[in-house]
């Protein structure tokens, strides 16, 4: 193999396979961490031992919903960030795009700021 292609071949795997890395681990992990709470459960019962309900339902507890004003301040968070470091970087014209997730979260906060109450929470 050509020794030029090397470190362009190697970038762009690593570009592509790290987040799919990140993601495979984030969901072995929940299985592994699901995966022994039901070995102890299994455990328990076997040994008689009373099972609390609190732990039955941390089982199959839904994950939190994230509110608008959460999504709205992150994506603006990204879009400033990508402008502030690609206008460092480059010109401001390329950085322009950062407006887009800016915008995208200033929706969600005016979303969140009309957005009707849960009483549930």
């Amino acid at each position: 193999m050509n020794e030029e292609l090397l470190i362009p071949m190697t970038a762009i795997s690593l570009t592509f396979l790290t987040p799919l890395v990140i993601v495979c681990t984030i969901v072995y992990l929940d299985f592994r961490k699901k995966s022994r709470m039901l070995n102890t459960i299994d455990k328990a019962i076997e040994r008689g031992v009373e099972i609390p309900v609190s732990l039955l339902e941390a089982i199959d507890k839904p994950k939190r919903k994230a509110s608008s004003l959460q999504r709205g301040l992150i994506w603006c968070g990204v879009g400033l960030g990508v402008l502030v470091a690609w206008s460092t970087y480059r010109n401001f014209n390329e950085a322009s795009l950062g407006f887009i997730p800016v915008f995208i979260g200033i929706a969600y906060l005016i979303y969140a700021r009309f957005e009707p109450a849960d009483n549930d929470k």
